[in-house]
């Protein structure tokens, strides 16, 4: 009986929202926006950064398309290619060499539908409080306060959200004296 193994991108998909989860991918300006390799030192267990030539970068960029738009048909040529470049043909992931790193970059839509929605949202606030607060008569005392007050809960609403959000900065009692803790190397 043949077994049908799951391709890359279904496992680079299940270790990606393990890595960014949900939450991460709804509310950060930053998404996932490629691939690019680590140089694994298995014997003292950590990675390293590699500098990549042209051909490597096309070929990740064209993996990263394929992974992206979810072309399953590519499925085993890109199997193929991951144990022979990156796990040198051992089929002990283990012994390979390099490993895939997901990029992180800014992402110019959420920035600017995160950017927009205040703005969108209190011009509706304003608008709407025009709409349902002015009064019938043709006074324009009572127009002008309707006026006012409107665009200044919606003046609030932009600048609530573009307040400074405050950040904690954890510490660490170290030998009895408080020190800050080193940066981790996880995504934001």
């Amino acid at each position: 009986m043949l077994v049908k193994l799951p391709g890359p991108f279904k496992k680079i998909r299940e270790a990606s929202w393990k890595v960014w989860p949900l939450y991460k991918r709804l509310f950060s300006l930053k998404s996932i926006s490629g691939f690019g390799l680590y140089h694994c030192h298995t014997d003292s267990g950590h990675h390293s950064s590699i500098e990549m030539d042209d051909r490597t970068k096309q070929t990740l960029y064209e993996f990263y398309m394929d992974y992206n738009h979810d072309r399953t048909e590519m499925n085993d040529g890109w199997m193929n290619w991951i144990h022979n470049h990156l796990n040198h043909g051992s089929p002990n992931p283990t012994e390979g060499y390099y490993t895939l790193e997901l990029l992180i970059r800014w992402s110019i839509i959420k920035i600017i539908i995160y950017g927009l929605l205040p703005v969108i949202g209190s011009l509706a606030i304003g608008v709407g409080y025009m709409q349902g607060r002015m009064p019938e008569a043709d006074d324009f005392g009572t127009h002008l306060v309707v006026i006012q007050t409107a665009w200044g809960i919606s003046t609030y609403v932009v600048g609530a959200a573009g307040g400074k959000r405050l950040r904690r900065i954890p510490i660490v009692r170290a030998n009895g004296r408080l020190t800050k803790c080193p940066k981790l190397l996880l995504p934001s």
